[in-house]
């Protein structure tokens, strides 16, 4: 198996840790390094292998289970959403809160969606965020409202 989503989890407790990888065999591998020789990055689950010394097989169940939930994945990374779905997801995370910007023209533009305004102008997002939060004066000639 090459990609994959996988679970690490403490049947006792009821702990677990989510992961995903590209190379699940090489990562899976890297997590049981690091555990055995104290130095993985999560130090709660380093905690939690300390305390309760867990095991390290994957159940050939799980595998599959990881195995067919990337059917249809040709690169193992994730979801591509469609264009409505990605706006949807953008509303929730900015709270759908819109923006004024002024132009180096004078024109004003009053939009939701940050990245794509920024594309369409050959602008830079996290810039214009600044300009639009105040803590920049300008980006391009683009001003605050």
């Amino acid at each position: 198996m090459d990609s994959g989503i996988y679970k690490i989890a403490n049947i006792k407790t009821g702990d677990f840790y989510i992961g995903s990888a590209v190379k699940f065999n090489l990562r899976f591998n890297r997590h049981k390094f690091d555990l055995k020789n104290q130095k993985h990055y999560n130090k709660m689950l380093q905690n939690i292998y300390n305390k309760y010394r867990l095991g390290h097989k994957a159940s050939k169940e799980t595998k599959i289970k990881m195995s067919e939930s990337q059917k249809g994945n040709k690169n193992g990374l994730g979801h591509k959403h469609s264009t409505e779905i990605r706006h949807k997801i953008s509303e929730t995370k900015t709270g759908g809160k819109s923006f004024k910007i002024k132009s180096p023209i004078g024109d004003i533009y009053e939009n939701k969606y940050l990245n794509e305004f920024c594309s369409m102008h050959n602008l830079h997002p996290s810039h214009l965020r600044e300009v639009i939060n105040g803590r920049r004066p300008h980006h391009k000639g683009w001003t605050k409202c």
